[in-house]
């Protein structure tokens, strides 16, 4: 028989027990809270079955361990290759941290995984080159290239590259930078009005694909003036301008 005051107190104590429970349940980790939970057996004489509250958190984290799952499985596909060919409109897939998206690029009729930010003003871009390079090197790469399951990949235009800066409103397209293919692509087409502030470890803050401060890439746009210069895109401070042809750039190609 449990008197008046060991009553009271066990009141007191539940209602703390029940608190702290639901607090752990909120917060979905057994580890974590599992301190409250494993109260002692017996308070004021009153012997508390926490055994089987543990063992209904341990279903919980099950529940939400599988939940946890099937939401990174919806937003990451089915988990096959993207060159599997398995591809249905609107699917999402997951493949080296890269997420890629089925649809029609560019308007064509077929079917096709891409990176989900790689198609920028209608025209499709491939992924970052992993090596730097010289200009005439860019353009073998760029012909050469088979990515996505296409082979008709180019090095883009000055003009093309521009559409892929962003926050730097004289040197995206239509910006007061006067470098554009052909009309200008002399030396005096690269001046203050081509270029933002520097800006270092940016995170891709001049770049629509995310291209970080070290990066610049080539364009296939040769200076007017002189044969062995070509033009290119610095996403360190959104600059247009032109470089000797022997240095080493990065390459993203456009088809």
């Amino acid at each position: 028989m449990i008197d008046e005051t060991s009553a009271r107190n066990f009141g007191d104590f539940t209602q703390k027990f029940r608190v702290e429970r639901n607090i752990c349940f909120f917060a979905g980790f057994y580890y974590l809270c599992g301190a409250s939970l494993r109260v002692e057996t017996s308070y004021y004489g009153v012997y508390m079955p926490h055994n089987k509250l543990e063992e209904k958190m341990k279903k919980i984290l099950v529940v939400f361990a599988v939940f946890a799952a099937l939401i990174f499985a919806i937003s990451c596909g089915d988990g096959n290759s993207v060159d599997d060919g398995i591809c249905s409109y609107g699917m999402y897939k997951c493949e080296d941290n890269t997420q890629y998206f089925c649809g029609y690029p560019n308007g064509s009729n077929d079917l096709m995984w891409m990176a989900s930010n790689s198609t920028v003003d209608g025209k499709m871009w491939s992924s970052l080159s992993s090596d730097s390079m010289d200009w005439d090197s860019a353009v073998s790469y760029c012909n050469n290239l088979t990515e996505c399951g296409y082979s008709d990949w180019r090095l883009p235009t000055i003009d093309e590259l521009r559409t892929l800066i962003k926050n730097c409103s004289v040197s995206q397209t239509g910006g007061l930078c006067p470098a554009k293919d052909p009309d200008c692509l002399s030396s005096n087409c690269s001046n203050l009005d081509c270029f933002c502030e520097d800006r270092r470890n940016n995170g891709g803050y001049y770049s629509r694909l995310g291209d970080d401060d070290n990066v610049w890439l080539w364009s296939s746009s040769i200076r007017s003036d002189s044969p062995y210069f070509a033009w290119c895109a610095c996403f360190n401070n959104g600059y247009v301008y032109d470089i000797d042809k022997i240095y080493d750039g990065s390459v993203r190609c456009v088809r």
